[in-house]
């Protein structure tokens, strides 16, 4: 199912993700579930693209496909969508909900960073999960790091009151650096002793969790609206 030509903002309320209609079943298994950046105009209509109302997730780094595939599976009441940069994994993603018969789920091939700050509503993601970004260890190289100071109020601006923002990483460091980030934004407070929802469903964490390697997870939870700083540029 491509995307909708020229969406508009969702329909219902900003302040929350909007409910699941009475008795919603989700919408058929698309022929396409790769979304066509260039058919993206303005924000995302998500009631427009599953054809329902129903609480929306997002999956940054979605690689391929694992945890987006089971996830949608385990919970038909939501919708899902994958964004991905590496258009090899967005195929091998696509592939793999094919073959599940989730529709329920959609893959973007774009920019996180741009998708958060110009095409998705504000307050309308019921949860984003972030598992195992790349953590680019060497030093010259971490600026190409996912997680800087410019992120965490796109996350913030996103969430609606009480969505989750779910991470998980391999890298000690990176995942300091990622918490101290997070602690300290607006909008965002950590949910102590929640473990994610999807660090070992994704293929990484499956891959980690039988080598015996130590994973750091958190969860986050968005409690008040965001700074404006977290808000796209006209």
């Amino acid at each position: 199912m491509a995307a909708p030509e020229g969406p508009g903002p969702p329909a219902g309320p900003p302040s929350g993700p909007p409910p699941l209609s009475e008795g919603a079943a989700p919408s058929p298994a698309p022929t396409e579930v790769i979304l066509s950046r260039g058919a993206i105009e303005g924000e995302i209509s998500w009631e427009a693209l599953f054809g329902r109302r129903a609480p929306v997730e997002l999956e940054i780094g979605s690689g391929k496909g694992r945890f987006l595939a089971e996830h949608a599976a385990a919970h038909p009441d939501r919708d899902l969508l994958g964004v991905e940069w590496g258009g090899k994994w967005v195929r091998r993603a696509a592939q793999r909900l094919a073959k599940a018969g989730v529709g329920n789920a959609r893959l973007l091939r774009a920019d996180a960073k741009d998708l958060l700050a110009r095409l998705v509503p504000a307050r309308s993601l019921a949860a984003i999960h972030v598992y195992f970004p790349d953590p680019w260890p060497k030093r010259r190289h971490r600026k190409r790091r996912l997680f800087d100071p410019t992120l965490p109020p796109l996350l913030a601006r996103c969430l609606a009151t009480g969505g989750e923002l779910h991470v998980a990483s391999d890298h000690e460091e990176y995942f300091e650096e990622i918490a101290a980030l997070l602690d300290a934004a607006a909008g965002l407070r950590r949910a102590e002793g929640r473990t994610t929802a999807g660090a070992r469903l994704s293929s990484f964490g499956i891959k980690y969790a039988a080598s015996g390697r130590s994973l750091r997870e958190a969860v986050w939870v968005s409690d008040e609206t965001p700074s404006p700083a977290g808000r796209a540029a006209p």
